[in-house]
C-alpha cells in the first residue's frame, strides 16, 4: 500500500490578472500581459453573426475568459443573436479529441449563459458543427 505525502502549499497572493480589450479595422482583441496564451478575438465586421476565432483561457482559467469575452462582445449591438466560435478544439475534427471538444463547449455554454443573462435573453441553441476538418460552436440566443 502507498503512503500518502503531504507536502506544504505556499498561499499565492498574485495581483489580479489586467484584461486588455483593443479594437482595429479587423477585429476585437482581449488579450493580457501576464499570460500569453489568454486571448480571445473577435471578427470585424459583424454581420448576421458574431465569429469568435480565438478563446483560450490559457492560464487564467474560464472566469477571466469569460469576463474578457463579455468585455470585448460589450461594443456589439445587442440585436446579434448568433455566436460562431471557430475551431474550439485546434486540429482536425477527430472523435478521439472528444475530451478537448466537450471542455470547450462547456467553457462556450458558461460564457454563452453569462451573456444571455446580461441582454436578458436566454440560451436557445447550442450546437456542434463539422467545417473543413475543424470543430466549431454556434449559440443562439433569444
Amino acid at each position: 500500500m502507498a503512503d500518502i505525502i503531504r507536502l506544504p502549499v505556499a498561499p499565492r497572493n498574485d495581483p489580479p490578472a489586467r484584461i486588455d480589450v483593443q479594437r482595429d479595422v479587423y477585429s476585437v482583441k482581449a488579450s493580457s500581459p501576464s499570460d500569453g496564451v489568454f486571448w480571445v478575438r473577435i471578427e470585424l465586421p459583424v454581420r448576421d453573426e458574431v465569429v469568435v476565432s480565438d478563446f483560450n483561457p490559457g492560464r487564467l482559467g474560464d472566469d477571466m475568459l469569460i469576463s474578457a469575452f463579455l468585455g470585448a462582445v460589450a461594443e456589439m449591438p445587442a440585436g446579434i443573436g448568433t455566436y460562431l466560435f471557430r475551431d474550439v478544439a485546434p486540429g482536425p475534427a477527430d472523435p478521439r479529441r472528444g475530451f478537448l471538444i466537450s471542455t470547450a463547449r462547456i467553457r462556450i455554454e458558461k460564457a454563452a449563459e453569462r451573456l444571455a443573462r446580461q441582454r436578458r435573453q436566454t440560451v436557445h441553441r447550442v450546437s456542434l458543427e463539422e467545417h473543413r476538418g475543424k470543430v466549431n460552436v454556434r449559440v443562439q440566443l433569444s
